[in-house]
């Protein structure tokens, strides 16, 4: 469903270049009306509209200016863009000084969506400041293993299970090969997230609400298309802008990226979040991988700083502690998961998540605690220095 704008227009030309140029981009509702307290009335009633075209030339010119200082009063949330059929510096002036965003004439698209675009960077913005932020945790690795979306999706549930009813949690799932939350969760999406991130300002409430997959549970699901070979073409400063946005409309968002996105779109995602995770298991190979895609993070200027060692599949006394592999890596380490290796293939291919398919098995209760342990801003061991063998295969 598009988002919305109010059209308050009298010269049919004019509205007609704005339908023709907006198409793709707005759904334009008509207001007219002499009645000035019905018509500030039904503007007032229209909360979810993006903004206001408001025609300032003819002879209605001091009843629009009145109307959009009134607007600036009442709906600041609301930006209004003025129209006039041709240039007059005068009638501009006096739009501006009355609250208008911008002001544009016909046939001009490029001024047209330049204002669009800023008045709804505008309205996202308010939608954020008064909803607050959502916190975003990031599970990543240097592998493209089924264990980065698997482990993403259960702590985007047990978040979702800590949380009051009303409150949303998104999971974002970048990671590779692409469609494995709709797999593990046996949804289906109509709109993904490479969509999302070329028109992130579309992504308003009802955009959510309408296109965004959703699982029985409550969580919001956007993944990529799981068609999808080779690498995505995800613009790293739009994930970046995209995952700001979102943070305005969910209360947490967990996201799933590993290293096939690239260490830059990693790195773009790494630098809104607040806790990220190394998923890795207790092998050399993996921790090797690992050591290099860190310095290739760091090297993207990546917070690493904020990123925390989870050791998967974890077995005591298999040699290689998780506070050795942290230390070798120069992050923190953050937790272990364990748990039945056959239970997680069950749930995987019948689409249900292990709280369901195992709910007494030690990887549900280890995936709670550790999503508590990030929601509950618990620190993260430090990790110490080592100078031994390991340290030395894994240089």
């Amino acid at each position: 469903m598009k988002t919305s704008a109010l059209v308050l227009i009298d010269d049919s030309v004019c509205f007609t270049w704005l339908r023709d140029a907006l198409n793709e981009r707005l759904e334009l509702v008509q207001i007219s009306g002499n009645d000035d307290a019905a018509l500030r009335q039904r503007i007032a009633d229209e909360t979810s509209a993006a903004m206001l075209f408001l025609q300032f030339d003819g002879g209605q010119q001091e009843q629009r200016t009145a109307l959009t200082e009134w607007i600036a009063e009442v709906r600041p949330d609301l930006p209004v863009i003025a129209l006039a059929l041709g240039e007059q510096p005068d009638l501009m002036l006096a739009a501006m000084r009355a609250g208008a965003r911008d002001f544009v004439v016909p046939d001009r698209d490029a001024e047209l969506l330049s204002a669009v675009e800023k008045a709804l960077r505008r309205k996202a913005s308010v939608a954020r400041a008064s909803k607050g932020r959502g916190g975003i945790y990031t599970v990543t690795g240097a592998q493209p293993i089924d264990g980065i979306p698997f482990l993403a999706m259960h702590l985007a549930l047990a978040i979702r299970e800590q949380l009051p009813r009303d409150e949303r949690v998104l999971l974002i799932d970048c990671s590779f090969p692409a469609g494995a939350a709709q797999v593990f969760l046996n949804i289906e999406q109509s709109y993904d997230l490479a969509n999302a991130a070329k028109h992130v300002y579309r992504c308003d409430q009802t955009l959510i609400d309408t296109a965004f997959a959703q699982h029985d549970s409550g969580l919001y699901v956007l993944a990529l298309d799981d068609k999808l070979v080779g690498p995505c073409s995800i613009d790293p400063g739009e994930m970046r802008e995209l995952l700001d946005h979102l943070s305005g409309f969910f209360a947490a968002i967990v996201v799933a990226v590993d290293s096939a996105a690239g260490a830059e779109l990693v790195a773009a995602t790494l630098s809104v979040t607040k806790q990220s995770l190394l998923l890795t298991d207790q092998s050399i190979l993996k921790s090797r991988q690992n050591k290099q895609f860190v310095a290739a993070l760091r090297q993207a200027d990546a917070p690493v700083e904020n990123m925390g060692l989870v050791v998967d599949n974890y077995k005591r006394r298999l040699g290689l502690e998780p506070e050795k592999l942290a230390s070798i890596l120069e992050i923190a380490f953050l937790d272990t998961i364990e748990g039945s290796g056959v239970e997680r293939i069950q749930a995987m291919n019948t689409g249900s998540p292990m709280f369901s398919v195992a709910p007494r098995d030690r990887y549900c209760d280890d995936v709670r605690r550790l999503a508590s342990r990030l929601t509950g801003k618990a620190a993260a061991t430090a990790p110490a220095e080592s100078k031994g063998l390991l340290n030395r295969l894994l240089s």
